[in-house]
């Protein structure tokens, strides 16, 4: 979500009215400036239609029969002539019409986006207890596999230890990336120690580390820094997947911290030796459901949900994510959050 449509939706209807109302108001100014040789009307469309989709269908009316009247005034203000006195009302209706079909179409659209929204959370909010109860099933022969289970019995628990965790968390991804949109999400910040919470988030990956053998090399220069521990974690726990996921066997990962601004702001950077990510793809793979084309890299690139949550995440604890690519192969992917000095 832009900056600018956050914005939107952090103002209350009344404000939005108001707001859009002095947009008509402008729009109408620009054309009675112009003098009529440059038209403006496709200009109020855009408050229109802004405004039906951020509060809602008889706002949206309010504001066509409105823009309608500003239009038809302008005309006037102008000397546009007309052969009958009748016709710049029949325009006016003309054009009042246009923008309730646009309303209307608009409305419907929203609706259908809100029952699907609706609908996922449902789907999703239910997926979460089954997962959860197939993973304490797992764990519990994981505890039991040296004496019960074979080499290939453990290995197949091992997997699906892996792929269950993985879709819990995607699970819980896709109900916080809402909140987080809206700023709804709680966000708790406080002192976290930077070495524990890595070595907390390798410990959840050691499943994984271990399957490909490849080697972490962790370098903490930072002590602390200012942020929700329980998001810091999920954000580590991701990249640190990702990261997994797309390294060759026996390569190597590395996680470097580094203080900016005599401390003031903490950089985390974690790079792997994959494939990388084509350049033109670096600046979207943080957009909600983008995938970078297979065809590029040779293997699919997840499901689009993870960096998105990663990118709202830190952006809701003061900081900011970003990628690039290492001049020797693989990918880096940096992110910085408050120090606590």
């Amino acid at each position: 979500m832009s900056r600018y449509s956050q914005f939107l939706k952090e103002q209350t209807p009344a404000t939005l009215i108001l707001l859009h109302m002095v947009l008509v108001v402008f729009i109408g100014l620009l054309g009675y400036w112009g003098g009529g040789e440059i038209s403006y009307s496709v200009l109020y469309l855009w408050p229109v239609a802004q405004l039906t989709w951020f509060t809602g269908r008889r706002e949206g009316y309010m504001l066509a029969l409105m823009a309608a009247v500003v239009w038809l005034i302008t005309d006037y203000l102008t000397g546009a002539s007309y052969s009958a006195i009748w016709i710049p009302f029949w325009n006016a209706a003309v054009r009042l019409a246009f923008f309730v079909i646009v309303i209307y179409l608009l409305s419907k659209w929203r609706e259908a986006e809100k029952r699907r929204a609706v609908l996922m959370h449902f789907i999703v909010h239910d997926l979460r207890s089954p997962l959860a109860t197939t993973l304490m099933g797992l764990e519990l022969l994981r505890d039991y596999r040296l004496e019960y289970l074979d080499e290939q019995q453990q290995q197949l628990i091992d997997n699906s230890l892996v792929a269950s965790n993985r879709g819990l968390w995607l699970v819980n991804a896709l109900l916080d990336i809402p909140r987080l949109e809206s700023g709804h999400m709680p966000v708790n910040l406080t002192e976290v120690y930077v070495k524990q919470v890595i070595e907390s988030c390798l410990a959840q990956v050691q499943l994984l580390i271990q399957q490909k053998e490849v080697q972490v090399v962790v370098e903490v220069t930072a002590v602390t820094v200012y942020a929700d521990v329980e998001l810091l974690q999920r954000v580590l726990i991701n990249l640190l997947s990702n990261a997994l996921k797309y390294s060759p066997e026996r390569s190597t990962i590395s996680i470097n911290t580094s203080t900016l601004q005599a401390g003031k702001v903490v950089c985390f950077s974690i790079a792997d030796q994959g494939p990388g990510v084509p350049p033109d793809w670096l600046d979207k793979v943080f957009d909600l459901f983008v995938q970078v084309d297979a065809k590029e890299t040779g293997k699919s690139m997840g499901s689009g949900i993870g960096l998105a949550f990663c990118h709202l995440a830190i952006a809701a604890q003061g900081g900011r994510i970003w990628m690039e690519n290492q001049p020797a192969g693989g990918t880096r992917v940096n992110f910085t959050l408050p120090g606590h000095v």
